[in-house]
């Protein structure tokens, strides 16, 4: 057998034995559905917005991306990540940088929730380690409380934190929770995109840190569920077992999460970083909010929300 065929070999029974331990783990719940249409954006049409300007927006609303693990850095940087580690404001990537036009996007489908001003990225090594993940949610934690200094004293108040993690990047910002000060007592909302869900971060979800959590999957990523967290040393995992990642959250009352189906298909795991879904994720985030009101969200239900586009 040739090297080219045992490796397609091997990867059909990774991406078989991921699948099924995400179905296992599904038929547990009970499936309800909401069916949404959304109009494809049009730049010139009225939001209903526009009576609202930076200067009427007392609290500033600051959003920093956190991407997802880079594999190979020097076409990942310009792909979906940074020039460079740390917070990085929009206004200093280049055109050469995906994310900057990524970023713009959603800027364009929510000015108010997302102003362009406002736009950050963090940049981290995105190496797949548990304690390389919570060595640079530390660097994230030390960037916001700088970035939270800067703006009292510019705006005289402390900004709104919204962390939007690609993939493992939602557990950099999970991590935060683990690395914060005692005392540190900001509000955030987190809002996950194919997050792989390990037991290393998990329960962070119930730290009075995060306000809200949206988390969003897909039965066709199966690169979420596929990360073999149990591959992975350190001081809780004392020995290498077979363990993948998960899809789900455990309920908490402020976790707002759902699969995905857009006309009619589940979103791959590179597709949270198109620029048509990012079009569409502010209004899927208050679609979560406004089902949440309808319907709050009980154990052992799984949410499954079906966009038309």
């Amino acid at each position: 057998m040739s090297i080219r065929l045992k490796i397609m070999k091997k990867n059909i029974i990774f991406v078989v034995l991921a699948g099924l331990s995400f179905n296992a783990e599904a038929y547990q719940y009970t499936i309800v559905q909401k069916q949404i249409l959304i109009q494809q954006h049009n730049a010139n049409q009225p939001t209903g917005l526009e009576h609202l300007t930076p200067k009427e927006n007392v609290v500033p609303n600051v959003t920093i991306w956190v991407h997802a693990t880079k594999f190979m850095s020097f076409v990942g940087d310009y792909a979906h990540a940074t020039p460079r580690p740390g917070l990085i404001h929009i206004s200093e990537f280049s055109w050469t940088y995906r994310l900057k036009s990524l970023l713009q996007t959603i800027s364009a489908a929510d000015p108010i929730q997302f102003p362009l001003e406002h736009l950050y990225a963090f940049g981290w090594s995105g190496v797949l380690s548990f304690d390389e993940r919570k060595k640079e949610a530390q660097n994230l934690y030390n960037a916001i409380k700088l970035l939270m200094v800067t703006y009292k004293n510019k705006y005289g108040v402390e900004p709104h934190i919204t962390l939007i993690g690609h993939s493992h990047g939602g557990n950099v910002i999970l991590n935060v929770a683990r690395v914060k000060d005692k005392d540190f007592t900001t509000k955030i909302t987190a809002i996950m995109l194919g997050c792989p869900v390990q037991h290393e971060t998990q329960e962070a979800i119930h730290d009075p840190l995060f306000e809200k959590v949206y988390s969003f999957y897909s039965e066709s990523d199966w690169i979420q569920a596929g990360d073999p967290q149990g591959f992975y040393l350190n001081d809780t995992n004392h020995e290498r077992h077979w363990e993948l990642s998960s899809r789900m959250f455990c309920f908490d009352a402020k976790m707002r999460q759902a699969q995905l189906q857009i006309n009619s298909w589940g979103i791959w795991h590179l597709g949270y970083i198109r620029h048509y879904f990012l079009e569409i994720l502010p209004r899927l985030v208050k679609e979560l909010d406004a089902w949440e009101i309808e319907m709050p969200s009980r154990p052992l239900q799984e949410r499954v929300l079906l966009v038309n586009y």
